[in-house]
């Protein structure tokens, strides 16, 4: 069997594997993170899990059932440049301090 492979970019210099690989007869679903080394070359890390590929629809089902929120689009602007735009909340009015009691 031919191995199967998908690529997720992580950062420019940081990507995810995700691979079907034929080790002893028996297939496994591998998910690696590469590193980019100075010479170009892709390299694995010790960062990653390896399942056999029978675990595979366990896996999907459980990655349906996750709550996900919608990430951020990249094109909006940082905190610190919607901070700016934004007026700047009032400040909470200060309490008076109490008068000392009569005598």
């Amino acid at each position: 069997m031919e191995d199967q492979e998908i690529w997720v970019d992580k950062s420019e210099a940081e990507r995810v594997r995700i691979a079907v690989n034929e080790f002893k007869e028996k297939l496994f679903l591998d998910i690696r993170q590469y590193y980019q080394a100075e010479d170009g070359d892709w390299r694995p890390t010790k960062k990653g899990v390896s399942l056999p590929a029978d675990k595979l629809d366990e896996l999907k089902m459980a990655l349906e059932k996750l709550q996900v929120p919608d990430a951020p689009k990249t094109d909006e602007p940082e905190a610190s440049e919607e901070s700016e735009a934004s007026p700047a909340p009032s400040p909470e009015p200060s309490e008076e301090p109490e008068a000392p009691p009569e005598q």
